[in-house]
């Protein structure tokens, strides 16, 4: 982990984790394979042992007892509707209009009756 950096970008606690990491491990090997013109390599998606062995970090014992863990500490984050912050949900419209320019329509009216007069 880089000095300061974000700790939690670096580790894999759920199965998309998991499968970002095997993503990233195997669009670098599948780059430097191509680099060094192995094409075998560089057309096999995820058949690295690298990209195979990661898939490996979370097993079942470890999700089960994670969600053990959770469900001591009172489950999941939730919010209720009266809860969540739903902007504009109960106000009126208090913006001022913006008409400061040209109306278009207006125009393209304006334009037709005139051409409407020269025929």
């Amino acid at each position: 982990v880089p000095m300061g950096g974000n700790k939690d970008a670096y580790e894999i606690t759920n199965p998309a984790d998991v499968y970002l990491a095997q993503l990233k491990r195997d669009s670098n090997v599948r780059t430097e394979a191509r680099k060094r013109g192995d094409m075998e390599v560089a057309n096999a998606p995820f058949a690295d042992f690298g990209v195979k062995a990661i898939g490996n970090i979370l097993g079942e014992d470890l999700i089960a007892r994670r969600r053990e863990q959770l469900a001591q500490n009172g489950g999941e984050f939730e919010t209720s509707r009266d809860e969540m912050i739903i902007p504009y949900a109960y106000e009126e419209d208090t913006r001022e209009s913006n008409d400061t320019g040209i109306s278009y329509r207006q125009k393209l009216e304006e334009m037709k009756k005139k051409r409407a007069g020269r025929n």
